[in-house]
């Protein structure tokens, strides 16, 4: 048997365009993570769909905040809302009940 990862990063993964795909990556991310894992995101909001990730994400995970950032820019010029955006550091800690039942309703 494996032992867990202590911490896994993760960055610009919720933001694929395809709803379809969050849970098969929740599904890793379970897979991945032990009781003693933390996984800490870098995540850019990009479109009003992904908050579902973390609707399905929190039934497997606490989510915490850790930091926002909005990003500097170096000329005005570039400055356009998508650039804007806020980049947030969330940290991810697996909640304890027996993986079966944590992954049921990921089966196709």
């Amino acid at each position: 048997r494996r032992h867990p990862p202590d911490l896994l990063l993760a960055s610009d993964v919720v933001g694929c365009g395809d709803e379809a795909l969050f849970p098969g990556l929740i599904k890793s991310m379970t897979q991945l993570a032990g009781p003693g894992s933390t996984l800490l995101m870098a995540y850019k909001p990009r479109a009003r769909f992904e908050v579902e990730f973390f609707r399905q994400a929190e039934e497997h995970f606490d989510i915490t905040l850790l930091e926002r950032r909005v990003p500097a820019s170096l000329h005005e010029d570039v400055l356009r809302e998508a650039y804007a955006a806020p980049i947030d550091v969330l940290q991810f800690t697996p909640r304890l009940f027996p993986p079966e039942e944590a992954l049921s309703h990921l089966r196709p």
